[in-house]
């Protein structure tokens, strides 16, 4: 007889009745659905948003809190990632042929072809065809019905049933027939999850009130299910008002409270406000968010910070009337009269068009019609003093200021001073003609002006003639003659102005003929000018 084994029935079946433990991980490469996230994508670090303090909301989405379970919650709109499915195949070994009278033997072999777990694998034995059972390794769970139970079958795991059948004496064949039943389920769990709704104000440590205060509110969806409907209400403490620059949000019938229309906040999302504030009479900023959604979730927060003041003023002292040398002195005191340190402040002492700097207080920088000095710190309360000197040579009332400025704040001390002026002579002497003859007339004319502010007082003009070479014949303006000295009487010549002096002579002998001249005047005090010049007097 024949002793090769023939290959028996193949059964493959699957039915999904129910759920036993957690699935395994899913081996089938992910869905391509835009709309399923995988937990690692949500997990993923998100890049901060940019700062900017328009009023606008912008949105920064978080982490999602870890679940409760290990069951994680799926968009419904499409099919997550499924584990893998069993497969189970069931084989029958029969000899091909075989003698009658003898027992035949029969192997039932179940085999799980996947990694994944069957459960409640039951192997069926149907009615026997030519032969009856005698013996089975293992037993059957029922023996009327040749039932066999194995509660798992594990991945690539097979069990085999020996059996040992004897042909009827009658019988020209013998025909087997086994069946396998298996269950395998999935178990999933929705997790009722109350809404975390936060908020959170930041107000900076401390404030100044010449520049506009920075808010930032911070609204977070610390659960696992959206929230829907999110709207924020900032309320601003008295004496404060919202930036006039400000964008987006909605006015209150409070002058103070703005509302801003946040509408859904994913799980994990945070949604962050930005604006400005500007003080007006408060120096206590206090600023209240609420955040309502539709009623049935609310949360606040309150944020306080101190707005301190930056002030800053000058006063100038300065010398009414110049000295005698046209000198006037200057001194600006700088104070930090509010609550805050000052630093990098200037302070610009002026330097009018037609004075000049004679002295200042050590690290002034003169620079373009000032003197300027830098204070590197300032703190309140705190003064510095700084003096320089001026002198003008033109007379007349001078305006002198010194400007204070520090991170946009400018205070401004003026004073006056009044310089006496001073008159400045000079004079020009000349002949009419190089040489004159005996008997023949010529001109001698001297003008003396006055180049500065003032009159020039007593201005005394004397010419001495050469005795012999030459005789008066007349002079103008008033004078008085003394021998060979003709003396004008005293002048005053006014600012800006001259004065001519002429003396009409005849020649009365041949030679050089030298004239001299003297001019004194208050202005010029112990230092008169002086002069000599001659004409040649020649025959006829």
């Amino acid at each position: 007889m024949n002793r090769r084994w023939n290959l028996g029935l193949w059964f493959v079946l699957a039915a999904a009745l129910g759920a036993v433990g957690q699935p395994p991980a899913d081996e089938r490469p992910p869905i391509e659905d835009p709309e399923v996230q995988q937990a690692q994508n949500l997990e993923s670090p998100v890049r901060p948003g940019r700062r900017v303090w328009n009023g606008q909301l912008t949105s920064l989405q978080g982490p999602v809190p870890a679940p409760t379970s290990t069951v994680e919650n799926r968009p419904p709109a499409s099919l997550p990632p499924q584990p893998p499915t069993p497969t189970v195949q069931i084989s029958v070994l029969v000899p091909r042929d075989h003698p009658p009278g003898q027992d035949i033997p029969c192997t039932i072999t179940v085999t799980n072809a996947t990694t994944a777990e069957a459960h409640r694998v039951v192997v069926r034995l149907g009615e026997l065809e030519g032969a009856q059972t005698i013996a089975a390794d293992p037993k059957p769970a029922d023996a009327q019905s040749l039932n066999w139970s194995f509660k798992v079958l594990k991945g690539n795991e097979s069990q085999k049933i020996e059996l040992k059948l004897r042909p009827l004496a009658n019988a020209s064949s013998v025909s087997v027939k086994a069946f396998v039943s298996f269950e395998h389920g999935q178990a999933v769990k929705t997790t009722l999850s109350e809404p975390k709704l936060t908020v959170k104000t930041e107000l900076p440590k401390q404030a100044t009130s010449d520049q506009p205060v920075a808010v930032r509110v911070m609204v977070r969806n610390g659960g696992r299910v959206p929230i829907v409907g999110a709207k924020l209400t900032q309320t601003l403490g008295d004496g404060f008002e919202f930036h006039k620059d400000i964008a987006g949000g909605e006015a209150t019938k409070q002058a103070n409270q703005r509302l801003w229309t946040i509408g859904t906040i994913q799980p994990g999302e945070t949604k962050t406000l930005q604006y400005l504030v500007t003080a007006t009479k408060g120096r206590a900023l206090r600023v209240l968010s609420v955040v309502d959604a539709e009623g049935k979730l609310q949360a606040n927060d309150t944020a306080e910070t101190t707005v301190l003041d930056a002030n800053l003023r000058v006063q100038l002292s300065g010398d009414g009337k110049a000295n005698g040398e046209q000198t006037a002195h200057y001194e600006a005191t700088v104070t930090n009269t509010g609550t805050v340190p000052l630093e990098n402040v200037r302070l610009a002492g002026a330097v009018p068009d037609d004075c000049r700097l004679t002295k200042m207080t050590r690290g002034g920088k003169e620079y373009q019609g000032q003197v300027l000095w830098t204070i590197p710190k300032l703190a309140p309360g705190e003064s510095q003093s700084f003096r320089w000197g001026l002198q003008c040579l033109g007379g007349g009332r001078r305006a002198v200021r010194a400007v204070a400025t520090a991170r946009g704040l400018e205070d401004v001390a003026r004073t006056e001073t009044v310089f006496p002026g001073t008159a400045n002579l000079s004079w020009q002497s000349n002949f009419d003609r190089d040489t004159v003859a005996i008997d023949q007339q010529g001109v001698f004319t001297v003008v003396v002006r006055n180049s500065g502010t003032e009159a020039a007082g007593n201005a005394r003009l004397t010419i001495t003639l050469p005795k012999g070479s030459v005789s008066l014949v007349q002079a103008s303006p008033l004078y008085k003659q003394t021998g060979e000295t003709v003396a004008f009487e005293p002048r005053s010549i006014a600012a800006g102005k001259s004065e001519t002096f002429t003396i009409t002579f005849r020649g009365e002998q041949y030679g050089r003929a030298y004239f001299s001249a003297k001019l004194t005047a208050d202005a010029l005090g112990d230092r008169p000018l002086g002069a000599e010049k001659y004409v040649e007097v020649t025959r006829r």
